[in-house]
């Protein structure tokens, strides 16, 4: 290869002609050269002038200009190229040409160089004041059908309001922040967005057609996930635009949630919908769960769960499926609410009851979707303790059929939490819900590690074999806490954990035979100790077996491998004092010590291949 003088004097004299003699092909490998492997090396001085001989041969260029555009990415990419040397290139680079433009490679580099200006508040004050470049961005984002072009214009559009100062919890800094204020203070910009986003305005000028509207809309609900803390767009900011689109006493959020999206004749929309719902209640903002319950979206939502016989069954095959996990990500996030409505909580149980009956009266095995799944691991552990629920639907969770969604539904129950959202009493309440639990399902299900680790051999039921391996990772894991040794008569509040006493009756034991660790529980089991000490199964696949990262063999070789190793540090931790643990730490250091594979060398542990 020439030394980098040279290629870079070599690329300038062709800029050059090419500019002269816009026709002329461009030399693509030369250009792949500065790109693979000398961008890092041109000195500033000579980066800039190049980027400016590109800026000035790009509006002329009479053909795909991908290759030259390809070459400004690779020039401004170092975090050392600032904005403040964008605005110097000449000749001047014409954002809203770019972002105009028809041609999504050009969008792209022009996204680019825009992005350079949402690392600090001054370069992202300098954007606020160019209005037809910040128009020019919204109606790309919110239009272009390109979604590479369309999530880049998202980000620079999120980073330039995320550089402005705006605080996310009140609104005095507001009127200060100049790319909020373009935004959501400039008349032409906030139409701008109810515009393009409204049904109300097909077939008017310059709007688009009913299917790009409808994906402006998803972008809006996309963008407002991430500025759901903002107080801009929580309230009303321009009321004769709002009120213009039927909004009433609210402002882009109220306009995207309530008015927006026209679902009545249109169930998958409303689907959508839902899911910006469930978005939303992801980002455990307290101010998105107000907002949703303050206009009825919230008791709508669930009333798709929780009152399915009043509704349409071909708009509730849609529905249901969506608002099941709404509702799984309310119980998850928002604990201390669902706790303090104790009717719904228990209408969510009679629900989980009734799949289990259903599926009973039909003569087949209970098989709980996995949507209804997600809410039974999602509810607060002690709300399915027997003493809460007359008939616990944890029960319905069985080891047989095989099954991978139910194991991780297990998995999840028995593990514990240690989220850090979660008040400390509440999180001790959980663990200690999560042991009970665990004592009480294997009350009712003796058999169940026999049938885990029966399925965590099963290389051909790959997933069901994953989600067994999990089981026992989660109870090796677990963050168990004791119960009260005593009943807490002035502990006020629903549902309520029984004593170490009541649970040790409950199954039929004394209240010291109940191992108070995941460990100890597990070295009860011979059926998982011998699991965890054997080799892994052999597999025989036409497409390679252990030792090769695709195949089925290897995933669950190496899933079982990571529980081993968790076994084994639980063992460390606990084998001071307790010597008769060393047999089973040496026998698990050995297996160890062989890798995933189980050392399975020869032919008889390895993968043969199908003679073709």
């Amino acid at each position: 290869m020439a030394a980098p003088n040279l290629v870079i004097d070599e690329l300038r004299n062709h800029l050059s002609n090419v500019r002269k003699n816009p026709s002329l092909p461009l030399n693509k490998t030369l250009l792949k050269t500065i790109n693979g492997y000398l961008s890092e090396l041109i000195p500033p001085d000579d980066r800039e002038s190049i980027l400016s001989s590109c800026s000035d041969l790009i509006p002329v260029l009479r053909q795909d200009p991908a290759p030259v555009l390809g070459l400004v990415n690779f020039l401004i990419r170092p975090e050392s190229f600032t904005f403040s040397k964008v605005l110097v290139l000449k000749p001047a680079v014409d954002f809203e040409a770019g972002l105009s433009s028809l041609i999504p490679p050009l969008n792209l580099s022009t996204l680019n160089l825009l992005r350079k200006a949402t690392h600090n508040e001054s370069d992202a004050d300098i954007v606020a004041g160019w209005p037809r470049v910040v128009a020019a961005l919204i109606r790309l984002w919110l239009c272009t059908p390109d979604n590479g072009v369309c999530e880049r214009a998202r980000t620079v559009l999120l980073g330039l309001l995320k550089a402005s100062k705006q605080d996310s919890s009140h609104s005095a800094s507001f009127h200060q922040s100049l790319m909020w204020r373009r935004v959501f203070r400039d008349r032409d910009m906030y139409g701008l967005i109810f515009s393009i986003c409204s049904l109300k305005t097909i077939g008017e000028p310059d709007q688009p057609g009913t299917r790009a509207k409808t994906l402006a809309q998803g972008r809006l609900l996309d963008l407002l996930v991430q500025l759901i803390d903002y107080k801009p767009i929580q309230s009303s900011q321009l009321p004769e635009i709002e009120t213009k689109y039927g909004v009433k006493d609210g402002g882009l959020l109220k306009f995207a949630a309530v008015y927006m999206v026209e679902y009545d004749d249109d169930p998958l929309m409303h689907n959508i919908l839902i899911m910006f719902f469930t978005n939303l209640l992801r980002s455990r903002s307290s101010t998105a769960l107000d907002f949703l319950i303050k206009n009825g979206l919230h008791d709508s939502t669930t009333s798709y769960y929780t009152n399915r016989e009043d509704i349409n069954s071909i708009r509730l095959s849609v529905m249901y499926p969506r608002a099941a996990e709404y509702i799984a990500v309310y119980c998850s996030n928002f604990e201390v609410h669902l706790l303090s409505n104790r009717s719904f909580v228990e209408q969510l149980i009679r629900c989980l009851n009734n799949v289990i009956q259903v599926a009973l009266l039909m003569g087949r095995p209970v098989n709980i979707p996995p949507h209804d799944l997600k809410i039974l691991a999602s509810l607060p552990r002690a709300v399915l303790l027997p003493l809460n629920s007359s008939v616990t639907p944890l029960f319905g969770v069985i080891p047989e059929p095989r099954d991978a969604n139910n194991y991780k539904a297990l998995a999840r129950i028995f593990r514990g939490t240690v989220e850090p959202t979660l008040q400390d009493c509440s999180r001790s309440n959980e663990n200690s819900a999560a042991r009970a639990l665990y004592f009480v399902y294997k009350q009712k299900f003796p058999t169940l590690w026999k049938s885990v680790c029966r399925d965590a051999n099963v290389i051909a039921l790959k997933e069901v074999a994953l989600a067994a391996i999990g089981v026992i990772g989660a109870v090796i894991s677990a963050n168990w806490e004791p119960l009260p040794t005593e009943s807490l008569p002035s502990s006020p509040g629903w549902p309520t954990l029984p004593t170490e006493q009541e649970l040790a009756s409950e199954c039929g034991v004394d209240d010291k035979q109940l191992p108070s660790s995941g460990l100890n529980t597990l070295l009860d089991s011979q059926d998982v100790v011998t699991y965890l000490c054997n080799p892994p199964p052999a597999f025989r696949s036409a497409f390679g077996g252990i030792g090769h990262s695709e195949s089925d063999a290897y995933q669950v070789a190496v899933a079982k491998y990571d529980v081993m190793l968790q076994f084994r540090q639980k063992l460390k931790d606990a084998v001071q004092g307790r010597p008769q643990l060393q047999g089973i730490l040496a026998l698990l250091e050995e297996k160890l010590a062989q890798g995933p594979s189980g050392g399975s060398s020869g032919v008889g542990g390895r993968i043969g291949t199908l003679d073709l």
